[in-house]
């Protein structure tokens, strides 16, 4: 059984809960209690035992479950669209050893962290302390 086809059985009012097996019930705890945490973050804190036997923290959502007529609508959050903004600059060579010297790091700790996830905001300071260097006429 898929997760949403879960959750569909799980705030429905029919018995088809009572009759899935012990297995089923606790298969998708995980996300039934992310699901519920996002409205109900006390709740679903107190359930978030290690060792807890799944299928039975979600018959404890079930009964939050039944409250609802159909499935609530905050249990199907949207992901947000990050854009990457990007930066594409490239730094002066003798601003480039200026920041190198600064930060004792070498040009190979400079390509490495080209590739990494940090790469924005270092081309961002790299862009502003340019900057600066040029406002006051730094020559190397």
């Amino acid at each position: 059984m898929k997760l949403f086809d879960f959750v569909k059985i799980l705030f429905s009012t029919s018995s088809e809960y009572e009759k899935l097996t012990k297995y089923e019930r606790g298969k998708n705890r995980f996300m039934i209690q992310r699901f519920i945490a996002i409205r109900y973050p006390e709740a679903s804190n107190l359930l978030n035992w290690n060792g807890s036997e799944a299928a039975y923290i979600n018959d404890s959502f079930r009964l939050v479950g039944k409250q609802f007529k159909r499935t609530p609508v905050w249990i199907y959050t949207k992901v947000r669209n990050t854009q990457k903004n990007t930066v594409d600059f490239e730094p002066k060579e003798s601003t480039l050893e200026f920041y190198l010297k600064k930060n004792e790091a070498t040009l190979r700790d400079y390509n490495e962290m080209i590739k990494s996830p940090r790469k924005e905001s270092m081309l961002k300071e790299i862009e502003e302390l340019e900057k600066l260097l040029d406002e006051h006429g730094y020559k190397q």
